[in-house]
């Protein structure tokens, strides 16, 4: 058995979701960049998100795809007797899948951002004594970063409070893998440190780019990156119910791979100037050219609107298995009152309405 650690190899594992895979990559590449021999082992699913994502990224040196599914808890009981076998005998086969792979090449360390996809290579990794250094980026801990905590070396964590889920000796508090930087938003012709006027033009740049004008508000709705069909369906209601709005609003909307109506053409019908589409990893040009955020309650999202320092209203995501997206909006909404504004699913649409209007009136 080669028990020599691979010093110019690192280990990533996410998938399934941008929250987990877009924080892993940016972590990835920011540890390239400063040291230019390291190669990356990243471990991932095969959805259709993950090769969006991930395929021909140019830092990625060998990319292994496992097979899991998230457990099966929400189905029917007839489901679960069914679904749980199957489950676990993926997690098995991913398990023996990591094993062999991480045996072989014997990575420095394997680094997680949590995810169901992460269980079976951090568990291979611990029976193989290489560390594991977690990344729990929300206020509330997901059920893979809390099952593994006790097997890692190290969890940075971005919310102090998520300290008192996890041992605590083992967590440092560290800021949210931005995946944008200053010197980056200067290379697309956008820096802080430019002028008013020239901030008015680059900006002009961009909305021209997409067929959108300088003297309406712009309004950008993230659903992230599976896209949220209940935002969709929420956002296309409040804009239904005020078709007056077209003189002053024009819309960028990111739908999602899932959205199933035609955004685009609605839009257009009730008078609306809008761009739409599904995904779009470079979306820095449209925080960029963006007067108000609409978003869920995701770390990333919040954090990435926080860094382009853009008026936000956030919708967290509820569900009867997580309302982890709740505790991170009230966070965020206590450190930055004057940019966030979280509303409820349940405050339906004329409490969403109320919050875009005043901002279109203050524009």
């Amino acid at each position: 058995m080669n028990k020599q650690k691979n010093k110019n190899l690192l280990c990533f594992v996410a998938g399934k979701s941008g929250g987990h895979l877009i924080p892993a990559i940016t972590i990835a590449q920011k540890l390239v960049s400063q040291d230019n021999d390291l190669k990356i082992l990243f471990f991932s699913t095969n959805s259709s998100l993950d090769n969006k994502i991930l395929q021909n990224n140019s830092i990625i040196t060998d990319r292994v795809i496992l097979s899991l599914e998230n457990i099966p808890y929400k189905k029917s009981i007839i489901n679960k007797i069914i679904g749980y076998p199957i489950f676990l005998t993926k997690l098995s086969g991913s398990f023996f899948k990591s094993f062999f792979k991480l045996l072989k090449n014997r990575p420095k360390k394997v680094i997680s951002t949590g995810g169901y996809i992460s269980v079976p290579v951090c568990l291979a990794a611990f029976c193989l004594r290489i560390p594991i250094e977690l990344f729990e980026l929300n206020t509330t801990p997901g059920k893979a970063i809390k099952f593994l905590s006790p097997f890692a070396k190290t969890i940075n964590i971005c919310f102090s409070k998520a300290s008192s889920y996890l041992p605590q000796k083992k967590c440092n508090l560290t800021e949210y893998p931005i995946r944008f930087e200053n010197n980056q938003i200067s290379q697309n012709n956008f820096s802080f440190d430019s002028s008013a006027s020239e901030k008015n033009l680059l900006k002009t740049k961009y909305l021209e780019k997409y067929g959108l004008c300088d003297k309406k508000f712009t309004l950008l709705i993230l659903g992230g990156s599976q896209g949220s069909v209940s935002i969709n369906n929420l956002i296309l209601h409040v804009i239904k119910r005020n078709q007056n709005w077209s003189q002053n609003l024009q819309i960028i909307h990111q739908t999602g791979d899932k959205n199933n109506i035609n955004l685009g053409i609605i839009y257009n019908s009730l008078g609306f100037t809008c761009h739409v589409f599904p995904f779009d990893d470079n979306i820095m040009q449209y925080y960029n050219i963006a007067d108000l955020v609409i978003c869920r309650s995701g770390a990333g999202s919040l954090f990435e609107t926080l860094f382009f320092k853009k008026q936000c209203i956030t919708i967290p995501l509820e569900t009867t298995t997580t309302d982890h997206q709740i505790d991170n909006a009230i966070e965020i909404e206590k450190m930055y009152p004057d940019l966030v504004k979280m509303i409820r699913q349940q405050d339906g649409p004329i409490k969403l309405e109320k919050e875009i209007e005043s901002k279109i009136r203050g524009f």
